[in-house]
């Protein structure tokens, strides 16, 4: 019965012929599988309690493998199944919240009822009379061919359907995830790497540098970058003294693979974890008092991996606790900066990792922030589409409100000071796909066209002879290169500095930009 429904419902939701074959041939070795397994079993109550936790596995798998195509139109991989290990349980709710849809409540519904009415059955189901030697000849013949069906469905899902195995495919996941955060653990979580062990500061380096994470924010709806309407009234006030990026984009439309390169030496041309560093460790290296200031929960299945970034910073502040029921907005970080801003450290390197606009985007925001209400401009004319972009445009106008308070508390010091934002990647709200959220499968242009702003004080335009060039704000660029653009604007000397891939640099030399490990962005 699961495998029936599964290529009933598969014929119906999952958009590619060979993903449609190949997931019905897996699906139906899984089912031979457990039925080789049930039957093996001689003693008649072990087998039904043995099929019916298999029909509930099987249940299980058909559902979270229909959900996942009629969500993002593709298969679950092995990646997708990292970046749920990443999630906390308030990002798992947000995401029910945004993407549960009747199809896939419909089918959840379906296979309950099927499967309660099967245990129904196998509970009130009486074997038939027959005699003992022709019961006995029974279990053996059924011992065997079960044995058979077991031995085949195994080889054939080890052989040619791994990739479309989801117990395989979690397995192998969890150990890379595994192993992926210990090596982390061992290196980048560490306060000084031996990567930078001969860097320093330059005599005209900066008192204090904030560099603000933003998350899933596009650009596409600033105001700032042209967007109809005032999301970013704040930071217009003030745009002359902003240096606005008008074509960088994020290396990944995830936060973990695109911080992992943002925040680190490795790139698109180098994924590196054994020789990788963080701009965190640079910066303790060279000589700042280094802050991470986070409103992200810091756990995932244990900690997620920007916050293990984060351990590295000599110290470390997260706002947003293990409490699932409190709403955190980005404020709560102000106060924090606010202290450090005054206390009596030389240099200060202050990370401040923001919830954004995060999905749940109403969640992101107080009441003094609904803003928007109207019916904005979109191809998707519908009521759930006007509601989900006015609650993205009243977080990015929140967001603004904090980007510009950050600026001014620096800006208070009069201190040789520079502030940088850019968000981690964004979110398509109705652009160029009839929801919200950002997906490596769907992957459109404003889930990478992410915001990328930098303001110096004049104390550090005087003391570092920094040339503000506005030209400099049409050069295209890959976030994945941040460490050398950081380093300049940190004032820090480090080996692995290259000058090409410096964005603010008069001989920085644009070049292809690789997403989804071989395509070129340009195209």
């Amino acid at each position: 019965m699961p495998l029936l429904i599964f290529v009933g419902a598969g014929f119906l939701l999952i958009p590619s012929n060979q993903d449609l074959i190949r997931e019905v041939c897996n699906f139906t070795l899984n089912t031979s599988f457990c039925i080789g397994l049930t039957f093996l079993i001689p003693r008649t109550t072990a087998r039904k309690y043995l099929l019916i936790i298999s029909l509930i596995i099987l249940n299980f798998l058909a559902f979270v493998k229909l959900s996942f195509y009629e969500i993002f139109g593709a298969k679950l991989s092995a990646s997708a199944i990292f970046v749920i290990f990443e999630t906390n349980q308030e990002e798992s709710l947000s995401f029910f919240k945004e993407f549960i849809n009747f199809k896939i409540i419909g089918l959840g519904l379906i296979l309950l009822v099927i499967l309660f009415y099967l245990i129904f059955l196998i509970q009130n189901r009486k074997a038939p009379s027959s005699s003992v030697t022709l019961k006995l000849q029974i279990k053996i013949l059924t011992s065997l061919f079960s044995l058979i069906i077991l031995i085949i469905s195994s080889f054939l899902i080890q052989w040619k359907f791994s990739d479309y195995n989801l117990i395989f495919q979690f397995d192998k996941s969890y150990h890379e995830y595994i192993a992926t955060k210990k090596l982390i653990s061992q290196t980048l979580s560490k306060n000084r790497s031996k990567v930078f062990q001969n860097s320093s500061l330059k005599t005209n380096s900066p008192e204090i540098v904030v560099i603000i994470i933003g998350e899933s924010t596009t650009r596409t709806h600033l105001q700032l970058y042209g967007y109809n309407r005032e999301t970013t009234p704040k930071l217009n006030s003030i745009k002359n003294n902003l240096l606005i990026f008008n074509d960088v984009i994020s290396p990944h439309v995830h936060t973990i693979e695109s911080l992992n390169e943002i925040l680190t030496l490795a790139s698109s041309e180098q994924e590196t974890l054994e020789d990788n560093a963080s701009i965190v460790q640079l910066a303790n290296s060279a000589g700042y008092e280094t802050y991470w200031l986070s409103n992200q929960r810091p756990v995932g299945l244990f900690e997620s991996i920007p916050t293990l970034i984060g351990y590295a910073a000599d110290q470390k502040i997260f706002k947003n606790t293990d409490d699932y029921n409190r709403i955190s907005y980005d404020e709560v970080l102000l106060p924090e900066l606010n202290k450090i801003l005054k206390n009596s450290s030389k240099k200060k390197m202050i990370f401040m990792h923001l919830s954004g606009t995060h999905v749940g985007y109403s969640e992101r925001y107080p009441e003094n922030f609904n803003y928007f209400s109207g019916e904005p401009i979109t191809k998707y004319n519908s009521k759930k589409a006007f509601a989900k972009i006015n609650e993205y445009d009243n977080a990015v106008r929140y967001n603004d409100s904090i980007i510009y308070e950050i600026i001014q508390s620096t800006n208070k010091l009069n201190s040789s000071s520079a502030v940088i934002y850019f968000s981690d990647h964004g979110d398509d709200v109705f652009e160029e796909q009839e929801k919200v959220g950002h997906s490596k499968y769907v992957a459109t242009n404003p889930m990478y066209e992410v915001p990328f702003i930098v303001w110096f004080s004049k104390e550090y335009k005087t003391n570092t002879g920094f040339e503000f060039n506005k030209s400099y704000e049409d050069r295209s660029y890959m976030l994945d290169n941040f460490v050398h653009t950081f380093s300049n604007i940190a004032g820090i000397k480090f080996s692995r500095y290259i000058e090409n891939k410096d964005l603010l640099s008069k001989n920085y030399i644009p070049e292809p930009r690789i997403i989804k490990e071989s395509e070129v962005y340009e195209k």
